[in-house]
């Protein structure tokens, strides 16, 4: 669900989408830090987000007591994994469109 929900920010606002998986691109990133609107010590705030979302697949990994490593390792890559960046990506391109909504950025997306 949480995919499907970043797939239709994604193509309800293009020219956004494509400003978003510009942020992919290493120059891109190194131009945010060191140019941008953000650049130097607000820069490495941007990290909290990026760490937090991290943080989240460490509930994934506690259960691999119960199912071991290779099922988690498939879900992960195969099925968990794409559906977050999707969402992240759905999420910035809304916020794009929507910068008001950054308070709650999920709830902005849907």
């Amino acid at each position: 669900a949480i995919a499907a929900i970043g797939i239709y920010n994604l193509a309800a606002h293009p020219e956004e989408a494509r400003l978003v998986a510009s942020g992919f691109s290493p120059g891109a990133i190194v131009d945010f830090w060191t140019k941008g609107e953000y650049a130097g010590v607000d820069a490495w705030r941007t990290l909290a987000g990026v760490v937090l979302s991290v943080t989240g697949a460490e509930a994934l990994y506690a259960d691999m007591g119960h199912f071991g490593r290779a099922p988690i390792s498939v879900a992960w890559v195969v099925l968990v994994y794409p559906c977050l960046v999707l969402q992240y990506m759905g999420q910035a391109t809304a916020l794009c469109v929507r910068p008001h909504g950054v308070k709650s950025p999920f709830y902005n997306a849907v």
